[in-house]
């Protein structure tokens, strides 16, 4: 329910490139996760909960 999200997602984005999909805060039970990686601009994207698993798909070229 804090910012130990945001220190995963720093730790991999300073290894190597990854796509970081944050809930948006309209659908976030506890938004403190999301909003610590969106607060440091650590996200590449922000989506509803019923929209991540279609970014997903997106992303890695999957309809």
């Amino acid at each position: 329910m804090g910012a130990d999200g945001y220190e995963g997602i720093k730790e991999l984005k300073g290894r190597q490139h990854i796509y970081t999909i944050a809930q948006d805060e309209e659908t976030s039970t506890i938004y403190g996760m999301p909003k610590a990686i969106v607060e440091h601009g650590m996200e590449d994207e922000v989506l509803p909960l019923g929209k991540i698993s279609e970014g997903i798909r997106r992303k890695v070229g999957v309809q």
